[in-house]
């Protein structure tokens, strides 16, 4: 329960944050098996879903600001008219400094007050400055900004009388002894100025250009049978351009790790002391990185770390250290089936190649290298997994969650136990994008994996990511995680409430450094799987075509002697059908 208000409350202030709303909107969040469901409510009471919702919500409301401003201002014009046959309508024109504001037009408003008050038309006529009134105060006609009348300019005269305002003289603090004389001219319109005025306002405020006009007609307006021609060359120059950047992308790991490297210093020059003292302080102590992997399938990992290291090597000289070399040293892999375990021993020199995810957080742990327990090393600058997926996946209609301790739940407590045990300096793990949704019981699966790792005092965090995005020609969307070690060794003193309060601060600052990193080395394939295939006239390719022609050959006789091994009536060699694969299916489970 504590876990999962505190996800509820990351998750309110990350909904504040990207819809940009205040601490006066109310967040609720609904956690449900599809998804959470947001909903939030305004000062005013209003219910939204989404953040289009909340950005209409806005323009809708400016709109109608902009069509009341609108009608006022045409209420204003009509005032004008009005105005204009009853000789009432006058304009100040040319003052400046501090009493700038009154320079406009003014009418006489007998809507607002039984006074005579003259109202500056800031709408109809778009003049510069607030809402002026000039108000008739102690036999003098005084100029009003708001609430402000002490050092009002006002109208003198030489009557006993207030005569009209556009009779007098204007003058600057007359409150006060030595009221000087204002240089600006105060006029009464005449009838036909004001109706020039009103035309020429009323012409723009309902003028509406379309779109046609506003345009030079070359562009917006195609010629018959244009439309589909330029659609056609802009596709062929998009397929031009595509292979143009194909016949440039590299096709081979060590191509695609150099180019990496070369943009990161290109883009980040900086980083580079930044790898320099991350292999200087690799936990050999001389500037080779250890790598182990859990579940590790056909270990791309390693191969990739490979590359990678040359790439530094040749890319950010100097990353060694003080015995300035640096290297890549593949200590174990664990793997559980078979049929893998002979791939890796085929294809890898690692030390150690271990049977069972779950006893790596032990001392010692079967190897099927040496066929005898033997002892589990520690001392990694890298801890790459993907834990088992089966629980996970859609794609499995009895999934589990994590607590549940199905096949996923047991490899993430294996590679939670050794990362508890050997501490590595970096964690990497990999999981299908279900994890990121919520489950029957309304959590994510990888916030549990988030606080797994956090209260090992690693900050966290995780991303998804799709192959088609670095490089490769390959659609695969994954969850990627990480955590990174805050200390070497921790403190017993201190409390787990404390210790993962601070890795999660500690993620959040790290956090986006690390997506923005991962946005920054993003290069789109521009490669076709073909480029990645062997040649036909490769002599793999033969070899490969002789062995299928050969083992053709052996059934094929081995049918017409008569030696087929006969299950019920059907070859061995037969397909199952679907309910034979169902079946099985689920007795693996």
């Amino acid at each position: 329960a504590q876990i999962a208000e505190e996800i509820i409350k990351a998750e309110q202030e990350r909904v504040r944050k990207q819809w940009g709303i205040d601490d006066s909107w109310q967040v609720l969040i609904r956690t449900r098996l599809t998804g959470n469901q947001v909903t939030v409510k305004d000062p005013e009471g209003r219910h939204f879903f989404k953040q289009s919702q909340i950005r209409a919500s806005v323009h809708s409301d400016a709109k109608k600001r902009r069509q009341a401003e609108e009608v006022k201002a045409q209420q204003e014009l009509l005032g004008l008219l009005q105005g204009a046959a009853e000789k009432s309508i006058f304009e100040v024109v040319g003052a400046d400094g501090a009493a700038k504001e009154i320079n406009g037009v003014y009418r006489l408003d007998s809507e607002s007050s039984p006074e005579a008050i003259y109202a500056k038309c800031c709408r109809a006529l778009a003049s510069i400055g607030g809402a002026v009134a000039v108000r008739l105060l102690e036999d003098r006609w005084r100029f009003i900004a708001g609430e402000a009348t002490a050092a009002a300019p006002v109208l003198a005269s030489s009557r006993s009388s207030a005569p009209p305002p556009f009779e007098g003289k204007l003058l600057e603090g007359a409150g006060e002894k030595g009221a000087k004389e204002l240089e600006c001219e105060v006029e009464m319109l005449r009838p036909e100025q004001v109706i020039s005025k009103v035309v020429n306002r009323s012409s723009v405020m309902t003028l509406k250009q379309c779109k046609l006009c506003t345009s030079d007609g070359k562009q917006d307006r195609p010629a018959q049978g244009g439309s589909r021609r330029a659609q056609r060359e802009a596709f062929e120059q998009r397929l031009r351009d595509l292979g143009a950047r194909r016949q440039d992308a590299p096709r081979t790991l060590a191509e695609m790790a150099r180019h990496m490297a070369k943009k990161l210093l290109e883009a980040r020059p900086s980083s580079a002391d930044a790898v320099r003292r991350f292999f200087s302080n690799a936990e050999c102590g001389h500037g080779t990185l250890r790598l182990g992997t859990l579940c590790s399938g056909t270990d791309s990992p390693t191969i990739a770390l490979k590359h990678l290291t040359a790439a530094v090597t040749e890319g950010f000289p100097g990353s060694g250290g003080d015995s300035g070399k640096i290297g890549f040293e593949h200590v174990f892999s664990c793997e559980f089936d078979e049929a893998k375990q002979g791939f890796l021993l085929s294809n890898f020199e690692m030390e150690h190649l271990f049977s069972d995810c779950t006893q790596m957080g032990r001392q010692r742990a079967w190897d099927v290298k040496s066929k005898s327990p033997q002892p589990v090393p520690g001392g990694m600058d890298f801890l790459v997994a993907g834990f088992s997926c089966k629980d996970l996946s859609f794609m499995n209609s009895y999934r589990k969650t994590l607590e549940e301790m199905g096949q996923s739940g047991r490899t993430l407590r294996g590679c939670l136990e050794y990362v508890e045990r050997y501490r590595p300096r970096v964690v990497l793990l990999e999981n299908v994008y279900a994890i990121d949704r919520a489950d029957q019981h309304g959590l994510k699966q990888v916030n549990i994996v988030m606080e797994g790792l956090r209260l090992r005092g690693y900050a966290a965090g995780y991303t998804l990511l799709n192959s088609c995005d670095y490089y490769l020609p390959q659609i695969r969307h994954r969850i990627w995680m990480w955590g990174f070690r805050m200390e070497k060794v921790l403190d017993p003193s201190e409390s787990v409430d404390d210790l993962r309060a601070r890795a999660f601060r500690m993620g959040q600052l790290l956090n986006p450094q690390v997506q923005e990193m991962l946005k920054l080395l993003e290069e789109p394939c521009a490669l076709h799987f073909d480029d990645l295939l062997l040649p036909d006239d490769d002599p793999r390719i033969a070899e490969e075509e002789r062995q299928l022609h050969a083992k053709a050959k052996r059934r094929q006789a081995k049918k017409e002697a008569g030696g087929g091994n006969e299950e019920g009536g059907r070859a061995s060699s037969a397909k199952l059908t679907w309910q034979q694969k169902y079946t099985m299916h689920r007795m693996k489970l």
